[in-house]
């Protein structure tokens, strides 16, 4: 396990870094999607019973999920959920809480490593990047300053690994848990 966080850490570092190089911010209203370019995985955000969230997982040509991986949600007030999907119409909880449903938006919108991904009214901020030439797209909750909040959780996705992080009170991140997203 330390050697993953060592990884993790390092991959946060690295977007970071590509975030400071940003090329563009990404508005994702509830009901949109956003597609991470060189990858399979699609973000979403919604808003559902008077809670915003945005969830992200791999998906097939067509748009549906792929069958034995994961999906990550979070919040508007920060709450991470990661959800096994078995199979169609099996899923398994493994981290927190599951998420509600979401609608396909007609347009797709591609983030590149280097974009932002806001979702408007909420605390959520996203980021692409490149982690060992993976494309791979990290929600986080933040202050208004745009830093991760202390005592707060976060997501990576990639098409092969899904991670579960929280920061502490020192802004240091910490690996909860990954998944290999090997559906």
């Amino acid at each position: 396990m330390g050697r993953l966080a060592a990884i993790v850490s390092a991959a946060l570092v690295a977007c970071s870094v590509a975030s400071a190089q940003a090329t563009r911010t990404i508005s994702l209203s509830p009901g949109g999607y956003v597609y991470l370019a060189g990858s399979n995985v699609r973000c979403g955000a919604v808003h559902s019973n008077g809670i915003t969230f945005v969830s992200c997982g791999v998906v097939l040509a067509n748009g549906d999920a792929k069958r034995g991986s994961y999906v990550a949600a979070m919040q508007s007030n920060g709450r991470v959920a990661i959800i096994h999907a078995i199979k169609p119409g099996k899923t398994t909880t493994v981290f927190d809480r599951t998420p509600a449903a979401v609608v396909e938006a007609a347009a797709k919108t591609l983030a590149r490593p280097g974009d932002h991904i806001r979702i408007p009214g909420t605390s959520i901020a996203c980021s692409a990047g490149l982690v060992s030439g993976k494309a791979t797209i990290f929600c986080d909750y933040v202050t208004a300053g745009g830093g991760a909040r202390p005592h707060s959780y976060a997501f990576g996705m990639s098409n092969t690994l899904l991670t579960s992080l929280g920061w502490d009170a020192t802004s240091h991140v910490h690996l909860l848990g990954s998944w290999p997203e090997n559906g």
